[in-house]
C-alpha cells in the first residue's frame, strides 16, 4: 500500500499523455481522410470532364451546329457538368466544358475541327482553364 499518494497523480499523468497522443493521432486521420475526400472529387470531376468532351464530341458528330447543353446536367456519380459550344470557323468549334463534384470544379477548354473527307470529328484537344 502506498502511502505517500504517488500512485493517483502518477495514473493521471500517465491518462493526461495517452489521450493527447490518442487526440493527435486522430487528428491526423482525420486530416488523411479530408485529403482522400478530396483527391477522389478530383478525380470524379476529370471523369465528368472527359464524358462530357465525349458528348460534345458524339453531338457535334451528329449536328455540327450544335451549341450544348445550356445548362448543368447531373451524372449519376454524383457529378454535374455544362458544355458551351461557340463556332470558331467552318470547320472548328470552341468547346468550354464547366464540371462539378461536390465543392470541387474546374473548367476545361478544348476545340474540335472537323475533318473534310469525313465530315467528323476526329479527336478533340482540351486543357484545364482554371
Amino acid at each position: 500500500m502506498n502511502q505517500k499518494g504517488y500512485a493517483l497523480p502518477l495514473v493521471l499523468i500517465v491518462l493526461a499523455l495517452l489521450f493527447t497522443v490518442a487526440a493527435a493521432l486522430l487528428g491526423q486521420i482525420r486530416n488523411q481522410l479530408d485529403a482522400n475526400q478530396n483527391y477522389r472529387n478530383y478525380e470524379i470531376c476529370i471523369l465528368v470532364v472527359e464524358n462530357a468532351f465525349a458528348e460534345a464530341e458524339a453531338e457535334l458528330n451528329a449536328d455540327f451546329d450544335y451549341r450544348g447543353t445550356g445548362v448543368l446536367k447531373s451524372e449519376d456519380n454524383g457529378g454535374r457538368y455544362s458544355i458551351e459550344v461557340v463556332p470558331v470557323s467552318g470547320q472548328e468549334r470552341s468547346v468550354r466544358v464547366t464540371a462539378e463534384v461536390k465543392n470541387y470544379k474546374k473548367v476545361f477548354q478544348g476545340t474540335g475541327r472537323m475533318d473534310e473527307n469525313t465530315r467528323k470529328i476526329s479527336g478533340m484537344s482540351y486543357y484545364m482553364e482554371k
